[in-house]
């Protein structure tokens, strides 16, 4: 599952749900493994995204650089 946007999550995801406890509202689990459920829409919810990002333990959550 992958939302349009700069944010996703590689296959390398452990299903640790990191991710989820710091942005919710943003990214989910499904079968051991996260994906996002919405992008970021302003300057609060990409600083969410960015830190579920930094402290995603297998560098699994990727942003595309514009």
């Amino acid at each position: 599952m992958r939302r349009k946007g700069d944010f996703f999550v590689n296959k390398d995801c452990i299903g640790c749900e990191s991710c989820v406890d710091i942005a919710p509202e943003h990214f989910n689990t499904k079968h051991m493994m996260a994906y996002v459920t919405k992008q970021p829409t302003n300057q609060k919810e990409r600083a969410q995204c960015i830190k579920a990002k930094k402290e995603c333990p297998v560098e699994a959550i990727k942003r595309k650089m514009k």
